[in-house]
């Protein structure tokens, strides 16, 4: 009976690609560009063949020891269809956190944007008073070759609609593009719905380097699944090196800043990452700096910048030894003209204790300097202590144990949180 449990668990989760986490590129793969195992350049998604394939014999229980081994076999055996013109895929994460008792109605009495104004805005609390459960993504993946140098892709997150009241404003459930990249040697070119793909792509969404610290709860500055109609040109000028360049609506920015950012503008993106040879020292590393901003656009003595704007800059450094250690750095920026600025750091230490497990500790230190009356400053510590552990090929488990502390509250709040991944 628990073999036939664990075919059917396996049989019902068998299309399912994970978002990748950056520390995999220094700990299994020499440093790797995320192209070499995603669809689309810079970003997590859908895993092409080399993503899929990277993971699938790594895992603490062998197969054979539960006697699954033949479920196994099968869905090893391919995630294509139609000689390799159609990939698909599910992501599952599902999460055990603090939420909070108010049905996530919370009274904000400071308005961040504008102070004379009274809100109730509708969006959770991470540092929360009641456990509960929530099914984070539930997403089924396509993607379409239809020609060589043309890409369909798309997605949607079903857990959207199940979770629907602990969601960020600005949060999108689906993406949709179509990225063209006939010539190899030659830039390409993604257009749809796309994520802006700002600083590092955490697969943790309460990344304090996205937060904001002040007295009362408040919106990330930029959430994970922000997604806007785009475009983003992906070049590799050299095999080292990575440029982006992109441009975005607005209509979800706007909503994530209250109105702020007005939704009839556009935003733009700079971004360069360096992957340095290890030099045969066997230290791997990446780096690279974006640059995100909003702006309205005067014309009424030439063409510039208005003083209305949103800018995130973002400078990160990740490096370490393949197999046993890596060290991810990252520092964001973030200003609202005339609000707040936001100067965040990340570090995170992860140490790989046998191959399908590694534990990790995270600090993080957030500042925010409002630009109300009396302009207020706010900071924050976090500390995290958490592992990744493989059970099985395409099935991990996520615990972690977070304090996070705030200067200007006497008290500090800790919880324990877990998390079940599955991929394919």
């Amino acid at each position: 009976m628990n073999r036939l449990v664990i075919t059917i668990l396996l049989l019902i989760i068998i299309f399912d690609v994970a978002n990748a986490r950056p520390q995999y590129s220094i700990l299994q793969s020499f440093g790797t560009k995320c192209q070499n195992c995603h669809v689309a350049p810079n970003m997590g998604l859908q895993r092409n063949m080399s993503g899929w394939m990277s993971f699938s014999d790594i895992a603490l229980i062998k197969p054979e020891d539960l006697g699954i081994n033949p479920v196994y076999d099968a869905i090893r055996e391919s995630n294509t269809l139609f000689t390799d013109n159609v990939m698909f895929g599910l992501d599952f994460r599902y999460q055990s956190a603090r939420w909070p008792t108010t049905k996530n109605k919370i009274v904000v009495y400071d308005n961040l944007f504008d102070p004379n104004v009274k809100d109730t805005i509708h969006y959770p609390d991470p540092y929360g008073t009641k456990r509960d459960n929530m099914l984070m993504i539930l997403t089924p993946y396509l993607t379409i070759t239809p020609i060589d140098g043309v890409i369909l892709e798309g997605s949607y997150n079903l857990a959207y609609e199940i979770e629907n009241k602990k969601r960020y404003p600005g949060q999108t459930p689906y993406t949709a593009s179509i990225i063209l990249h006939p010539f190899e040697k030659l830039p390409s070119l993604r257009i749809g719905m796309v994520q802006a793909t700002i600083g590092t792509d955490w697969d943790d969404h309460t990344v304090m380097t996205r937060q904001v610290v002040t007295k009362t709860l408040t919106p990330p500055t930029i959430p994970c699944d922000y997604f806007e109609l785009g475009a983003i040109l992906d070049y590799e000028p050299f095999e080292w090196a990575d440029v982006s360049l992109g441009v975005f609506d607005s209509k979800n920015l706007s909503e994530m800043t209250n109105g702020f950012v007005k939704d009839n503008t556009l935003s733009g993106l700079a971004k360069v990452t360096l992957h340095p040879p290890d030099f045969g020292t066997g230290l791997t590393s990446f780096l690279g700096a974006t640059h995100f901003f909003n702006s309205t656009l005067k014309m009424d003595d030439g063409l510039y910048f208005g003083n209305h704007y949103l800018t995130t800059s973002s400078i990160f450094f990740h490096f370490g030894v393949l197999g046993k250690f890596a060290v991810m750095t990252e520092y964001m920026r973030t200003e609202l003209s005339q609000r707040r600025i936001t100067n965040n750091f990340t570090v995170e230490f992860n140490y790989q204790v046998i191959e399908p497990a590694y534990a990790y500790l995270r600090f993080e230190r957030g500042n925010t300097e409002m630009k109300t009356s009396g302009n207020p400053k706010y900071h924050a510590n976090r500390y995290t202590l958490g592992a990744k552990i493989f059970l099985l090929p395409y099935i991990a488990l996520i615990p972690e144990y977070k304090i996070f502390d705030r200067d200007h509250v006497d008290k500090y709040n800790s919880q324990f949180a877990f998390q079940l991944h599955i991929f394919y």
